[in-house]
C-alpha cells in the first residue's frame, strides 16, 4: 500500500497528466492544489474503493480524473443548476464548499454506493442516476483512471516524521 506523502506526490503529477491529456492545446493545465492531493491521498488510502494493495492508487486515480472532469479541481465550483458543488459535483445540500477533505469523502462513499448497486457499471449512478443515463461516462472514467495509473509511475518513498 502506498504511503501518503508517496500517493499524494503521485496524485499531484496524474493530475497534470491527465489535465495535459484532457486538454492538449493549454501549455499550462490548471494545477490541483496540494491541499486537494493530500485529502484526496488521504481519503484513498482511509476508504479506498477497490481492494488489494493497488486499492489506494486505484482510488486516487478515479477522483483525480472525476475532480477534472468535473470541476477543473475547484472546491467551490457549483453546477447542474446549483444542485452539485465542490470539487467531484457532489450534492449541494451536504457538500460544503471549499473543504476538499469533506468533499474527497462524499464522493467516495457515493461512488461506493454506485460500485455496489450496479457492478458491471460501477460508476453509472455516479455519473447519471441511473445505468441508461451514466453508464457511458462512468465507463470512460473508469479507463481514463486505469490510463494514469499506468501513464504515472509511483514512486513509493518513506513518509516524513
Amino acid at each position: 500500500m502506498p504511503i501518503l506523502s508517496s500517493l499524494k506526490a503521485w496524485t499531484i503529477a496524474a493530475s497534470l497528466a491527465f489535465a495535459h491529456h484532457a486538454e492538449p492545446k493549454n501549455p499550462v493545465p490548471r494545477p490541483m492544489s496540494e491541499g486537494l492531493a493530500e485529502a484526496i491521498a488521504s481519503e484513498a488510502i482511509a476508504n479506498p474503493l477497490f481492494a488489494g494493495v493497488d486499492g489506494p492508487q486505484q482510488t486516487a486515480a478515479l477522483l483525480v480524473v472525476f475532480g477534472f472532469r468535473e470541476s477543473s479541481y475547484r472546491s467551490s465550483a457549483v453546477g447542474d443548476g446549483g444542485r452539485s458543488c465542490g470539487v467531484f459535483q457532489t450534492p449541494c445540500k451536504e457538500t460544503p464548499l471549499g473543504d476538499v477533505n469533506r468533499q474527497a469523502r462524499i464522493a467516495i462513499r457515493i461512488m461506493k454506493r454506485s460500485i455496489e448497486a450496479i457492478p458491471e457499471h460501477p460508476l453509472a449512478l455516479y455519473c447519471g442516476g441511473s445505468l441508461e443515463r451514466g453508464s457511458s461516462l462512468g465507463d470512460l472514467r473508469l479507463i481514463a483512471a486505469h490510463e494514469l495509473i499506468s501513464e504515472v509511475p509511483l514512486i513509493e518513498g518513506e513518509d516524513e516524521q
